[in-house]
């Protein structure tokens, strides 16, 4: 049942109704060419991808499963802090400076994404920032899944056949 607060969280209103939460996906994207970094996508059904990034953009990428249940909770963590109204600091970049993005899709395509500079303190995204940083201690000592150039618009097909989300539609990529 809805309460008001739920009805005024616009992160709430991005993933819909907690049954549906299974379909949604969270992503942190945390790299830069010249440093490498990690790209983690969450599944509301406990699947996870970890891309860890090197520098030249090359990956390793390892894929697994958690428990539902702890997939459930970190969107849920995404509702109490209101990921989607989390104010952060808008301005130029300093050189090198990275800039860290959690987006998250809910299962209608309703998405947001959220954007940090490194260094910046913010309570509510780095406790989500933090929660998905320890899906890439989970690998260590695991064979990579794929090690290759980095794909940054790798999703898992978890998907009904027709969904689009993920896709590039309508693009030609030249290699």
């Amino acid at each position: 049942m809805s309460t008001p607060a739920d009805i005024n969280n616009h992160t709430q209103r991005i993933l819909g109704k907690p049954s549906s939460w299974v379909d949604a996906r969270l992503e942190l994207i945390d790299t830069q060419p010249l440093h490498g970094g990690r790209r983690v996508l969450l599944y509301g059904n406990g699947n996870v991808v970890v891309q860890q990034v090197q520098p030249g953009l090359q990956e390793r990428r390892y894929e697994f499963r958690v428990e539902r249940e702890r997939a459930l909770n970190l969107l849920q963590l995404c509702v109490k802090n209101n990921l989607a109204e989390i104010d952060t600091e808008h301005r130029l970049g300093l050189p090198n400076e990275a800039r860290v993005q959690l987006r998250l899709v809910g299962s209608q395509l309703k998405e947001c994404r959220v954007y940090k500079w490194a260094g910046v303190q913010n309570r509510k995204f780095d406790s989500i920032y933090q929660a998905m940083l320890e899906f890439e201690q989970e690998i260590e000592g695991e064979t990579p899944f794929y090690e290759g150039v980095y794909q940054d618009y790798y999703y898992l097909d978890n998907r009904p056949k027709n969904f689009a989300g993920g896709c590039r539609i309508g693009m030609i990529r030249l290699i």
